[in-house]
């Protein structure tokens, strides 16, 4: 197959699904995905429905600094932080409390989840002005991916959309951002499209021919683009949302997809900002 090097030029993960980017220097990964990404989620308190920052602009501008045993969450408009402790010890007194996990739904698919608690719910409950609890993925829970494109059953969907991974090419961002240009609109931030991977080389939208990413520590399937949808018209940063982009990147891709997801073809993996990945496609 032929094969293009890559470099890595930025890794993210989101702990709260539609929450701000967390940028790293080395992603640890496997079958659910990067470690801490997409752990936390709002869902509707009757049905646990997940909510995200396609209706609810202000979700994005949400920040979140998490490890093991603590979590912390800000947001301009709030005045104080939710601080969440994580340990096993809090994690086990909170189930303990309220009975088994619940079950919440991420695109009508159900998946078990550990509820963070009143103090949690009354914080996003204020900051958003609706009913909303977060929960956290419980270690247990699976969601698989869509058999389609996942028919040996190698990754996990969890909070996501529905693909453990997504990577985005910056040649393909060059070129929106050259039309957007043309157009009298300032350029876009790649964060826009929430990317966990960010890769510079090669032309823009060949990553539709990708099939598999290898690094020194790792190896990906690319499986399918991205579609994209109205939350990439939202800037994470707090500024003017920007509807004209749809129809923009429309003009150059008229499936609406820009990026691509990916599962791990191993167990366990490790890439690291800066490492240079191959990337296969089909001849």
């Amino acid at each position: 197959m032929p094969m293009r090097e890559l470099r890595v030029v930025a890794l993210y993960v989101y702990p709260l699904k539609s929450g701000r980017p967390v940028a790293r220097t080395r992603l640890h990964f496997g079958p659910r995905g990067a470690r801490h990404d997409r752990e936390f989620m709002l869902v509707e308190p009757d049905g646990g429905r997940f909510v995200t920052g396609r209706k609810h602009f202000e979700l994005p501008r949400t920040s979140v600094w998490v490890d093991e045993a603590r979590a912390s969450f800000s947001h301009p408009r709030a005045p104080a932080n939710l601080q969440l402790d994580l340990s096993a010890a809090a994690s086990a007194s909170r189930r303990a409390s309220r009975r088994p996990p619940r079950r919440v739904e991420v695109w009508g698919e159900a998946i078990e989840a550990e509820d963070m608690g009143e103090a949690a719910a009354s914080w996003f409950t204020e900051l958003l002005g609706l009913p909303l609890r977060l929960v956290r993925r419980h270690p247990g829970a699976q969601r698989p991916v869509d058999p389609d494109y996942d028919p040996e059953a190698r990754g996990d969907a969890g909070f996501t959309d529905g693909f453990p991974l997504l990577a985005a090419h910056l040649p393909s961002l060059r070129a929106l951002n050259a039309r957007r240009v043309d157009a009298g609109h300032r350029p876009i931030d790649l964060l826009r499209y929430r990317p966990n991977l960010v890769l510079d080389g090669g032309e823009a939208w060949e990553e539709d021919e990708w099939r598999e990413l290898e690094g020194p520590s790792a190896r990906l399937a690319a499986v399918k683009p991205c579609t994209r949808c109205v939350m990439t018209t939202v800037d994470p940063q707090g500024g003017p949302r920007t509807p004209e982009l749809i129809g923009q990147l429309r003009q150059l891709r008229t499936d609406l997809t820009f990026g691509v997801n990916l599962l791990p073809a191993g167990d366990a993996g490790q890439i690291d900002l800066g490492d240079r990945l191959r990337a296969y496609a089909d001849s």
